[in-house]
């Protein structure tokens, strides 16, 4: 692989607020908040001024005031954060793929951090000074500035990868899109890793992804939300709490613009990855930043799945659509009908008895007589179901 050291001719232009992280501890995994993420891009920013203690270890010191100048904040809480930080900051473990030998495992960058006396001090691990001083390949180029406008961890850690990414991937031309990008796609489960919603160090987790020569992150993250050490466990929810959000804070603070799509497989659609368009602002004419892709039908496959979750029969997808669309796309009105069809007997087809329930605005208490099949002829909307799978699938 090539180094990606980003060359583009910005060093210069970026100064002395630029600053080399390694490749890959932008791409390790871990959990981790915005002010860890921040402090550390300090100490690397300013990292030629470490001094060695005698262990070896490079040692960062930074007064409260530089600090409070670098995060903009002259709250009084900032000190409580920055006592807290250093807490969880010492001894703070990620889990990354070791590229010679493919396996996963795990390190401790920051041996010790500490605040006190109004100074915090960031002690890095010894064994990673070659991924910290003077790197000389496998890194990328980072802006402190833009760093530290970030109010988002999430849009922290998809800024960096994606940075470190970027200049790697295939120039393409896009027809749904105006305009040209690079593009990079990451499946689902690694992508809930990186960005920490899912605890990549929790003990279980850890066995499953150190197990094997390369790490299954689809069991990992089953595990995490078995033992309840993940967030977001709904696709839909992920999306908009943190990759939109983080999308979103990326296009308004920072050089890049980026439009991402949900990419599903299989008969009701799972998502399985998210692919990111990604073009410069400096390297693109007025009127070609790609626009936003539509997710009309892409939200249809996640209503489908919200349904999912509280009915219990094996609906097929193209009958859940056609409830929803009589429902006007309100998963809450769906709900409604269907509890009300639990005290109901003789409900020969349940897709036909939801959808009449829908339009007639059944309230609980009635009572719906007559025979098992009334409901067996029920008209749906003109939609072709496979058709929306497939422009799903090619989105």
């Amino acid at each position: 692989m090539k180094d990606n050291k980003n060359s583009t001719g910005k060093e210069k232009k970026y100064g002395i607020s630029s600053y080399k992280k390694s490749n890959l501890l932008i791409s390790s995994k871990y959990k981790s908040t915005i002010t860890e993420n921040k402090i550390q891009a300090i100490a690397l920013a300013s990292i030629q001024n470490a001094k060695e203690n005698k262990a070896g270890n490079l040692e960062c010191t930074f007064s409260a005031a530089e600090l409070r100048k670098l995060f903009g904040d002259d709250s009084g809480s900032l000190y409580k954060r920055l006592d807290s930080t250093a807490k969880k900051m010492t001894g703070s473990v990620i889990g990354y793929t070791n590229e010679e030998t493919q396996s996963f495992e795990y390190i401790s960058v920051i041996s010790k951090a500490k605040y006190e006396d109004s100074k915090f001090t960031i002690i890095f691990n010894g064994e990673l000074k070659d991924k910290i001083l003077d790197i000389q390949e496998k890194y990328t180029i980072l802006n402190l500035t833009t760093m530290m406008k970030f109010e988002h961890v999430y849009s922290f850690r998809l800024y960096e990868y994606i940075k470190s990414e970027y200049y790697k991937k295939k120039y393409i031309v896009q027809e749904r899109i105006k305009g040209m990008g690079y593009e990079m796609t990451i499946p689902c489960s690694e992508m809930r890793l990186m960005m920490g919603t899912v605890d990549a160090n929790d003990d279980k987790v850890r066995a499953v992804l150190s197990k094997g020569k390369k790490p299954d992150y689809d069991k990992a993250v089953e595990v995490a939300e078995k033992e309840k050490k993940s967030k977001f466990k709904e696709w839909k929810e992920f999306k908009r709490s943190v990759i939109d959000v983080a999308v979103k804070e990326i296009n308004e603070l920072t050089e890049l613009n980026i439009v991402c799509k949900t990419n599903r497989a299989g008969l009701g659609g799972k998502a399985v990855g998210i692919s990111f368009i990604i073009t410069d602002k400096d390297d693109i004419k007025a009127g070609t930043v790609p626009e936003a892709i539509d997710d009309k039908e892409v939200d249809i496959l996640d209503l489908i799945d919200e349904v999912r979750l509280f009915i219990s029969e094996p609906l097929p997808s193209s009958d859940i659509k056609a409830i929803l669309d009589s429902a006007g796309l309100d998963v809450g009105r769906v709900k409604s009908a269907y509890e009300i069809s639990k005290s109901q007997r003789n409900i020969g087809n349940l897709t036909g008895w939801l959808i009449k329930a829908i339009e007639n605005n059944y309230q609980p208490g009635i009572s719906t007589k007559g025979k098992g099949n009334k409901f067996n002829n029920f008209q749906q909307n003109e939609y072709n179901f496979s058709e929306l799978e497939d422009l799903m699938l090619d989105n």
